[in-house]
């Protein structure tokens, strides 16, 4: 506590130069606040790109090129919805359509009307279907009262395509009852199949033969009938988090996606995974330039610790040469070179935490606040002066009292 008086008198009876030290920590922090200033800037950029592009993700077949009939398992779909990167989602599941009963028909005259049925497609938003997902595509007429949001509610209504509205000779707003199956593409009599009883509201033309769309929660509702597992035939995503895109990546690994780039390595091995493609680009593209920022200001730090440990070397040093008399009379008159080192260490810290404030209100003024980063920046700025400070101190302290005062300038 002694020593910590005597340095703070020292530097306030010498106010030259320790102006010279408050000056140099001052400008020397502020350097460093409106640095880090910059990269908390750019940070924040970064942050608002990743929130406003929209990045998709989809389930693939195992290189990418299938979007549709996957059969994925529902085991999968709820691991990624318990994720933090799913956000909205868009599903699919096609059934087998029938008109006619199931039973009483022999398994040929079955099979080959399973092939040349129509399909039943559960959807949870009308956006999930790819005829009406481009922004030209021509929209389904809707009965009155309903519209697209149909998808999302738990009615039983559809909607058809021309076609197999006249086959049936049916108009908007009538009701019928269909067969529907599950897994027709399997030569089997024994397909999981049953009735679901349909309101039209919805008619589209186009190129889909005999279609049907009905909501996501007609099609949910049929498998807990039926008492199967539901399968999902696509399903898309837009994904959120996306500043972590590693650990989503990671997530995938763990559920057994493969990649496009695993495809390219191993693609005999990948068939009969799934793969799971990331739509990315843009967000990558208008990135790129602010990553590269961030990386290359960020790598500067050592280096800029460097040099403020040098400044601190070379300021306390030429300070100190200036006092040559007083650290031979603190040696002649008993003092060791312990003490001699903290007094003139304590003043240079003193100076510079001094410094320190001012560099801290100014870059209050300009800045408004002061980021956790800017923080980080100048407490390692003083850590670097002060390891820079102290060798000079420690360099002069080495030598005795005749060195001292017989050095040359």
């Amino acid at each position: 506590m002694h020593t910590l008086k005597n340095s703070f008198r020292a530097a306030s009876r010498r106010k030259g130069k320790s102006m010279i030290v408050l000056a140099v920590s001052m400008v020397l922090v502020l350097f460093f606040t409106m640095y880090a200033n910059a990269i908390t800037e750019h940070r924040e950029t970064l942050a608002a790109l990743h929130k406003s592009i929209t990045v998709t993700g989809q389930i693939t077949n195992y290189n990418g090129t299938v979007t549709d009939d996957l059969d994925i398992p529902e085991k999968i779909i709820r691991e990624l919805e318990a994720s933090d990167f799913i956000g909205e989602r868009f599903y699919t599941r096609n059934l087998c359509l029938l008109t006619e009963p199931w039973e009483g028909l022999e398994l040929s005259e079955l099979q080959n009307r399973l092939m040349n049925a129509g399909t039943l497609v559960g959807a949870n938003a009308i956006e999930a279907i790819p005829e009406f997902a481009a922004e030209d595509a021509i929209q389904p007429q809707y009965w009155e009262g309903y519209d697209a949001s149909l998808f999302a509610s738990s009615e039983r209504v559809c909607i058809l395509s021309e076609d197999l509205l006249q086959s049936l000779n049916l108009q908007l707003g009538d009701s019928f009852k269909i067969t529907v199956a599950e897994n027709a593409r399997v030569e089997s009599a024994d397909h999981p199949h049953g009735e679901i009883a349909l309101q039209i509201v919805g008619v589209f033309s186009g190129p889909a033969w005999r279609k049907a769309y009905c909501p996501w929660d007609t099609i949910t509702a049929f498998y807990e009938d039926l008492g199967i597992p539901l399968t999902w035939d696509s399903a898309r995503f837009c994904l959120e988090n996306t500043l972590k895109m590693h650990e989503l990546k990671a997530l995938l690994s763990r559920l057994n996606f493969l990649s496009p780039y695993e495809v390219g390595q191993d693609a005999i091995t990948g068939q009969g995974r799934l793969g799971f493609v990331i739509n990315d680009r843009i967000l990558t593209k208008a990135t790129g330039g602010v990553k590269s920022y961030i990386g290359f200001m960020t790598a500067l730090y050592p280096v800029i610790y460097l040099l403020s440990a040098g400044i601190g070397f070379v300021v306390s040093y030429l300070l100190i040469r200036l006092r040559k008399p007083e650290f031979a009379i603190m040696r002649s008159l008993g003092a060791g070179k312990g003490m001699s080192f903290l007094s003139f260490f304590w003043e240079q810290v003193l100076l510079s935490l001094l410094g320190t404030a001012l560099g801290v209100l100014l870059t209050l003024a300009l800045v408004k606040t002061v980021t956790p980063l800017q923080a980080f920046s100048i407490a390692g700025y003083l850590v670097s002066y002060q390891a820079g400070a102290a060798l000079a101190i420690a360099t002069m302290n080495r030598m005795n009292i005749i060195q001292i005062l017989t050095a040359k300038e």
